[in-house]
Parts: C-alpha cells; structure tokens; sequence
C-alpha cells in the first residue's frame, strides 16, 4: 500500500502531543507576548516615535519570521507524523487476518489485504483491482451488496454489520459479515470494507441449533411434563406435554406460576407448597396438576435447582402422571382386603403353616375340626390334625411345596377333629409368602358327604346296570324299587301310562299295603296332574290314597317323579325334610335310569313288532279306503247341501263318525284380527269349543292354522304329546284323547278364510297320501260353498244399496283426508298373490309431493306409484294390506258401487246381493270400525243380466268404426301370441291412418274392458 488512506480529511494532521487546544495556546500566548513587548514595553522604553515605527517594524518582521517558523516546525511534525501514522495503517490493514477491501463508487475493488487475496482465491492482490464486487457474491445477494455500496459512496454512510455470502475462484461459498464505512485513498473517496469469515461460526451455531431443537423436541416427545421455574416461581420452559395435559396455550402459561398448576394433595406443616418443597431438594413430591377445565389429575414430580450464567437459581424438573398408577394402588390395597375378607368368610377350610407349624386358620378350618378360636390353633403342630395314616404323606407334601419342589395337586386324606371325629377331606396346597417368609397355603375342602355320595352312585351303578338288561316293565320297575331302598332306605311305589289313558301300578315296596294301591285316573288327584304336567312335586301322603303296612314308619310326604311319558316313581319319608339335595339328586339319577330302561325296553318292543309292519300298513290301506268312503259319503252330503251351514255341520258330522278320528269343527277367519275361531262342530262338547275361542294367537293350534291359511296347504301335528310345542297342552290333550291333528285350508278360489280342524286318536295317522285326500276334500268344499254363493245370488234378483260414513281414523282413506284439504275417490283395486291389495285412488286438492308427504308415515301402504298427475289432479298405485273393510265386504258378497272421502270421512256406496243381512253386514263393519253409521238404504230389483245381454250391451255401447277395428284386430290375429300382425297393417288393411286405427281400437278395448269390471254380477266387491 502506497498511498494514505483515512476516513476523513486532516484527520492524522495533530501531533501526538501537539494537540489543536495546545497549539492555540502556545500560538496565542506567544503572539501576546509579542503584542505586550512591542505595544507595551516599546512605548514605555523608546520615547522617540521614529525610533518606536523603526523598531516596531523590525518587531513585525521578527513577528513573521517568528509565524513562519513555527508554521514551519508544525508542519515538519506533523509530516513525519503523518508518515509515521501511514506506515502503521499500511502495516495493520496489510497485516490484519480480517479480509479488508476497498472499492469505488462503481462497485470495483481498488485495493484488498493478503487476507482479502486468500478469502477471495486470487494468487496475487493486483489481480483483484478493477474487478467487480459482484464477481464474488452469492447471486442471491447481489441486490444487499449493491445497497450497500449506494449508501457508503454515495450517501457516505457507514453500514453494517451485514450478512453477505461470498464466492471466491474456485472455493465454495463462505458466510461473511460486512461492514463498510465511505474512506480516502489516493486522492479520492472510496468504500473501505472489513469482511469476517463466519463460515466456522455459522456452522458452529447451525449444530448448536439443530442440538437445542432436538433437546426441544425430546423433550415435546415425552410422556413426562418438563419444566423450568425461577426462584419466583414464575414458569419459564415447559414442553408440549403440559400444554396438551393442562389444556393451556403457551401464552396462557407464560403469565402463570408454579403454585398455581402444582396444586399439593394435602396441607401438610410448615410451606407445604410444591414449589417449596421442590426448591429445597426433596426427592419426589406427590401433588395435583390443575387443569384448564378445572379437573385434577395426580403427578408425581421431580426437581433440582440449577444456577444460570447470570448467576439466577431455577428450578427444573419432571413429573409423571400417576392417576392410573395411583389408582391401580388404591384397587390393590381394596382388593387385598377383599382378598382377606374372602378367605375370612370362604366356605373352604384354610390354614396357612410354616416349617410345619400352623400360623394361620380361618373359621371354616375352625369349624371343621371343632375348634373355639383361630388363636388356639396358632402354632400347633400340622400333623395333629390328619389321621396317623396319612401325617406322613401330609408332612412330606408340606416340606416340597413350601420349597417349591411340587406343584399344586388335590390330594385325599382324613382329617381327625378335636373330638376325634373322621372326615374325608381333599387338600390343595402351593408355596406362598406369609409375612416375608416362606409358607404353604393349603385350602381343605370337606368331601365326607361327597364321598357318601360317591358310594351310592356305585351302588346306583351296579343297579343300572340291571335294569338296563331288563327286558319288561315289572322288571325295570322291581329293580328301581330296591335300588331306593338300599340307596335311601325309603318305600317307593312305580305307576305306568297304559294304553287306556291310566296309571297302573307296577311295583311297590313291600312294606306298602298292596290291597290299597290302585290306578290313578284321568284327573283323579295330584298324581296324575303330576304326570301330565311333567313335573316333580311334593305332596301329602294322604293326597296320593297310599298307605303303608302295619310293620312300616309313619310317612307323612311323598315325593312323585314323572317317568317321561312312561309313568310315575312315587318315594315316600317322614315329612318334606327328609328329602335332601342329596336325596333328590339320587332320586333323578334313578328316575333317569328308569326312563332309559323303559325307553330301551320300548325299543326292543318296537324292534319286535318288525314282524307286523306289514300288518300295521295294511291297516292304513284299509284306513285310507275308509277315508275314501268318508270322502265319497261327503261328496254326496255336499251335492244336496244349499246353504252353508249344511254344508259345514255334514262335513264335522261324517267326520266325527267314523273310527279313525275323534272330533272336528270349522271356523272362518274373522276380519278384525284375522283369527279363526269354530262356528260348526262335531264330536267334542261346547267346552272344548270354548276352550279354543278363548285361547290366544300364540298356540302351537293357531299357528298351524295361521300356516293353513297363509300357504293353503295341509298342515299336521303328528306327535302332540310327544312334541315339545305342545307341553303346555299336554292336560287338554290328555283330557280329550287325541294325540295328532290335521288343519284343513277351505279354497275358494284364489283365497283362503276357512278351515277344517280334524283330531284323531291315533298318533301319526295323517300321513302324506291322508293328507291329498283332506287337501282335496278342503277344495271341495271351498268349490261348494262357492256355488252356494252364485246359486243364491243369481235365484235372487233383489238388490239391497247401503250407503255408510265411516269416521274411524284406522281407515285408510280417513287418515290421508282428515290430514290435509285432499279429496280422494276410489277408481279400482286388484288383489295379488301376496295377500295385499293395488288400490288405484284419484286425488284432488294435493299435489304429487303432498301425496307422498301424507303416505310415507302409513304402515299399511307399502309402495306408492303416481299413474296420471296434473297440477292437484292425479291418478296414484298404492300397494297396501288388504284392510279389514276388504274382508268384510268380500265375506258378505258386497260390491262397492262408489267410495269417496273427504275430511277425515269415508262415504261407501254398495251393493248387497241375495239373501244377506244388512244389520249382519253393518255389524261387521262397525265391530271393525267403530265410528261407523247407515245414512241410507235402497232396494231396488235389476233385472238378471244374461250373457245375450251383456253381449248386447257391449256392442250398443261401441261404435261402427271402433266394432270394424276390433273384429279386424281378432280375426287378424293381434291378440294371438306371437302376434300375427301389427297395428300398421290392420290399419293399412281399413284404410286409415295408423294413429286413427289405434284410436279407434283403444276406444273399443276401453269399453269392453270397463263392461266387464263394472258387471253388477261379477263377486269381487272391488269390481266397481
């Protein structure tokens, strides 16, 4: 560097200790000395004034060589000042390790130090002058270099530090900071740049960050909450579990202090706080931590003070939630008291002992081996309390299990009670620890009676096995009545179910009275209300009308066991006491044994019987031929039958007739609740009737029935004291002899409303091929009152018109009315095979959406379908159930002439047919709907319309042109199918447009369709 450079001009012109103060004052004093000797001392001493202007003006020659010279050696020091000054500038900025550059106002360098050279690559410092400051920076901060040189020379500001990244020739990118100030070099104004390397630094602080963010985020990461407080309390750090446990915002915790969230459990002495405690260095503290939402969850907490550089205490720490743990703590101290309460109050003998001793016994033991306390059994030997022959085996299990060498096993032994009393007992034992030191638990279990037990079942055992092999009832029965006696030391009595409907005794022991046993009869007493309920029960001996012999006790009770369907086991003994659990498990036992000797004897009967099978099946074919018979005599009874009650009361009186069935009735569905209950019966008395009218919906009966009806087929019981269904029928079927039974659907048509219901004597009697013949004897009979129906309509050609108002809201047509401004009129209905009813309805005043509102909370209507709709105006398809009113007027052979309805009421015009009964009718519909009343009645006689006529009528009503499509249509075969032509033919074959001819044909088609389902003699009450 050869050319001075400062930051301002003069700024090196002072000496180093001629300061401007002390030159102005050396300056100003000697010119006032000068001043005081010419101006005073001169005047004073030369008097003369030519002499005094000579010397004066040697005085101001003297005065400015005096000026010059001292100019002269001010100037000469501060040169060598200067000088002096340069050389130490040249040598620090040459010398200095901080990279300095100095640049002009176009952004090019001038001048850089050895360090600039190095930090920017260049091989020589003369090699970076002239090049511009851009050529080395980052392109990302070129517009902060450029702003930083606008300000230093042209504003002359001084700027910095800033952060600039540098790229010198072939290095990578160093992080400097720049500070700049506006200097003088060579003459001119220029930038002067001190550049420090922060690379190192930047690196240094990057990792020192990316340690502080991972410290940061493991700690967010921990299950723990971490926290810093100062000696205030005052929160500083904290990580984001707190946050997330207390529901604060960090905001929220930076106004708050310790004391506030760590909120003690309990008030101890002294500065019970947390804080406090946490401050003096006390292990772990137990406290609660306060939520945001005012709830408490308990934390274990962990602190220690630490001091910062400033020399501040805090205080950091951890703690742990231990809610769960304190609870789990709290059920285990809970559940070790239970624990002890348990085995305090247990039923099983426990003892703990130790090395052979006994240090523990609850009650139960107490009470097994006649003890008075626990504390007397304390400390006693273990052997004591076992029979001789088994303390061995008992201290030698002790001895292994207490040092864990055996497992738990349940082992026999006997125990000796304080009185010297034996008891059989089983004992389980297992290593545990009892007041830190090694013991055995072992729980006793009394077994003596089990074993008692044990020694009947095997005798029960070999008894079973005789009986099995027995191969008759007296057998079976004599075998069951030893085995009580031996077994119980009881008297006992075996009844068994014979074919005509009693109980006969088959055994009894002999100190019974053999000459007063007798059967037991249909509801003769609690013996055969015991069988025919199936259940066990305890009675009065005196109630049974047994009596025991001279020899024997004096029984009072009698327990009677049913044997399936085989019989009874009645057991005698002095009182209802007497019989134990024991006892009664016993006697199931034996009553279980017995059914399956009788079961098995049965079997073998029935395997024996192999050799009359071929009897038995021509016995139904001779059965069959009777039916046939039957049927035959029906058939004929049914041809001479007008009305139906004849035809009814014939059918149940042939039935009930003939050997093979017991009795029969009918019934009709009635139209409120769809049950059937008898109208016409035969055979059986009006009790059993009303028996069956008062029984409800859910009998196994009514459910065959309800099957009959829904599927149209036959439907049987074969078994019904052997069906479980009809367990709770069992008296009723016990009491009126029947055993299966067979319903009968009545077809009429397409439609089912009445049944034949037939009870045979026999089980399995309704076999498949019984079954046709009953399906085709129900067919007929539905045929046959079917042309009652049309004979009584068509003799009479009086016509009876109703016109009611139905105002009950279970009507259809009176809910969708009485909810909205609509009016609804009755166009058509078409039944299905599911049982449900397509009414075709026209609504006025209600718009399609209005429909659809009011029909989706009815139950009834299934699917709705609009069909012609125009503003309030439309045509609907409803899929509903067929409704009561339905039934009823199909059932009394109604039509419907015309139905309307309108705020909430229904007005039906229709017309009755024949020999029916208006008030009947009436009735009918008012028992179904109560808010019902007659406005009007009519009779009227139309004449009888014959198939001329109807044909007659038609073709009145059809003119030329549509008669002339309508041949043409058949005739051509349209209506064949496949179709033998098309409407563009037929209509080319008239000579017409095809738009005419479909016109014209539709009109046609319209009219004889409506004749037909307007015909006043067609059945169907929804024929219109």
């Amino acid at each position: 560097m050869s050319s001075y450079v400062s930051t301002r001009p003069g700024e090196y012109l002072g000496f180093s200790r001629l300061t401007p103060f002390r030159v102005t004052v050396i300056y100003v004093a000697f010119g006032g000395l000068l001043l005081f000797v010419s101006d005073v001392l001169f005047v004073i001493l030369i008097a003369d004034s030519a002499v005094l202007a000579r010397v004066q003006g040697v005085k101001g020659a003297v005065e400015v060589l005096l000026t010059g010279g001292i100019i002269y050696v001010l100037s000469a020091r501060m040169q060598r000042q200067y000088q002096q000054s340069e050389r130490r500038y040249h040598n620090l900025t040459t010398s200095s390790p901080a990279p300095i550059i100095l640049f002009d106002g176009k952004g090019e360098m001038v001048w850089g130090n050895d360090a600039a050279r190095e930090l920017l690559g260049a091989e020589e410092t003369e090699t970076l002058v002239g090049r511009p400051l851009s050529a080395f920076v980052h392109p990302d901060d070129h517009d902060l270099c450029e702003r930083v040189r606008f300000r230093v020379t042209e504003r002359s500001e001084a700027v910095g530090p800033v952060q600039i990244r540098l790229r010198g020739e072939g290095r990578e990118t160093r992080h400097t900071r720049v500070s700049a100030a506006p200097g003088w070099f060579q003459g001119e104004w220029v930038g002067q740049a001190v550049v420090v390397d922060v690379t190192e630094l930047r690196n240094v602080e990057e990792t020192l960050r990316s340690e502080r963010d991972f410290i940061r985020n493991a700690l967010d990461e921990l299950s723990d909450v971490f926290y810093v407080f100062d000696h205030a309390g005052k929160l500083r750090r904290w990580n984001a579990r707190l946050t997330e446990v207390t529901g604060y915002t960090d905001e929220e915790l930076t106004r708050m202090d310790a004391a506030t969230l760590f909120v003690p459990r309990e008030d101890p002495p002294g500065d019970g706080s947390v804080v406090a405690a946490l401050e003096r260095g006390e292990g772990f503290v137990e406290a609660d931590l306060a939520t945001r939402d005012g709830k408490r969850r308990h934390y274990e907490f962990k602190g220690s003070r630490l001091t910062d550089d400033d020399g501040a205490e805090q205080v950091v720490g951890i703690g742990r939630d231990i809610t769960d743990r304190t609870q789990m703590e709290r059920e285990l101290r809970e559940n070790e008291q239970r624990y002890r309460t348990l085995v305090e109050m247990s039923p099983y003998s426990i003892l703990v002992h130790s090395d052979g001793r006994v240090v523990y016994a609850n009650d139960a033991f107490v009470d097994l081996v006649d003890g008075d306390t626990k504390e007397e059994l304390t400390g006693t030997s273990l052997a004591e309390f076992f029979h001789p022959a088994d303390r061995e085996d008992v201290g030698q299990t002790a001895v292994l299990t207490q040092r864990g060498e055996r497992l738990p096993t349940d082992r026999r032994h006997r125990v000796v009670t304080l009185d010297g009393r034996e008891r059989h007992v089983e004992v389980t034992a297992r290593p545990i620890a009892y007041e830190d030191e090694p013991a055995v638990l072992t729980v006793v279990n009394d077994v003596t009676h089990q074993r008692r037990y044990e020694e009947m079942l095997t005798g029960l055992h070999e008894r079973t096995r005789e009986m099995i092999h027995a191969t008759d009832g007296e057998r079976i029965a004599e075998i069951g009545i030893d085995t009580t006696d031996e077994l119980l030391d009881t008297d006992s009595v075996v009844y068994a179910f014979d074919d005509s409907d009693r109980l006969v005794p088959l055994g009894w022991s002999d100190d019974f009275d053999g000459e007063g046993i007798r059967a037991v009869t249909r509801g003769d007493g609690p013996l055969w209300e015991a069988f025919v309920d199936g259940e066990e029960r305890i009675v009065d001996l005196e109630e049974t009308g047994l009596r025991p012999g001279p020899g024997a006790d004096s029984p009072t009770s009698a327990m009677v066991l049913p044997l399936s369907n085989h019989g009874l086991l009645v057991i005698v003994a002095e009182g209802a006491a007497s019989f134990t659990t024991t006892r009664r498990e016993v006697l199931h036992l034996v009553r279980e044994n017995m059914n399956a000797a009788f079961d098995r004897a049965e079997r073998e009967r029935s395997l024996r019987e192999r050799d009359r099978r071929l009897e038995r099946q021509n016995q139904a074919l001779e059965q069959l031929n009777r039916l046939n018979a039957v049927i035959r005599d029906i058939n004929q009874t049914l041809v001479r039958s007008a009305t139906r009650s004849e035809i009814m009361e014939s059918v149940c009186e042939r039935i009930s007739a003939g050997d093979q069935y017991s009795f029969a009735w009918t019934g009709a569905r009635t139209p409120v609740d769809d049950c059937v209950e008898p109208e016409y019966w035969s055979g059986t008395d009006p009790e059993y009737v009303d028996h069956i009218r008062a029984t409800d919906a859910q009998t196994p009966l009514s459910r065959l029935i309800a099957a009959a009806l829904r599927d149209g087929a036959v439907q049987v019981a074969p078994n019904v004291l052997d069906d479980p269904d009809w367990d709770d029928h069992r008296s009723e079927i016990l009491n009126y002899g029947y055993r299966s039974v067979a319903v009968v659907p009545i077809v009429r048509g397409d439609s089912v409303d009445d049944v034949l219901v037939i009870y045979a004597e026999d089980a399995d009697i309704f076999d498949e091929r019984e079954q046709t013949v009953l399906a085709e004897l129900g067919e007929t009979m539905g045929y046959a009152l079917r042309n009652v129906d049309r004979a009584e309509a068509i003799q009479s050609d009086e016509r009876m018109e109703i016109e009611l108002a139905v105002h009950d809201r279970r009507l259809l047509t009176n809910r969708i009315t009485a909810e909205s401004d609509a009016h609804v009129e009755f166009v058509g209905a078409v039944t299905t095979e599911t049982d449900s009813l397509r009414l075709f309805l026209r609504f006025d005043g209600v718009t399609e959406t209005e429909v659809e509102r009011l029909l989706e909370p009815l139950e009834q209507v299934t699917a709705v379908q609009p069909l012609s709709v125009e503003g309030e105006q439309g045509l609907y398809q409803l899929t509903v159930s067929t409704p009561p009113l339905v039934r009823i007027l199909q059932r009394n052979g109604v039509r419907i002439r015309s139905l309307a309805a309108g705020g909430g009421t229904t007005t039906l015009v229709g017309v009755l047919r024949g020999s029916g009964s208006v008030r009947s009718v009436v009735d009918e519909i008012q028992s179904a709907y109560s808010e019902t009343e007659l406005l009007a009645r009519r009779r009227n006689t139309d004449p009888i319309e014959t198939r001329e006529t109807f044909r007659d009528r038609i073709l009145d009503d059809l003119t030329e042109r549509q008669q002339e499509a309508l041949r043409t249509a058949f005739y051509s075969g349209f209506y064949e199918w496949p179709r033998e032509t098309n409407s563009a033919a037929l209509a080319e074959m008239m000579g017409v447009a095809s738009s005419t001819y479909q016109y014209h044909l539709r009109a046609a088609e319209q009219t004889v369709v409506r004749s037909v389902l307007e015909s006043s003699e067609l059945p169907d009450p929804l024929a219109g």
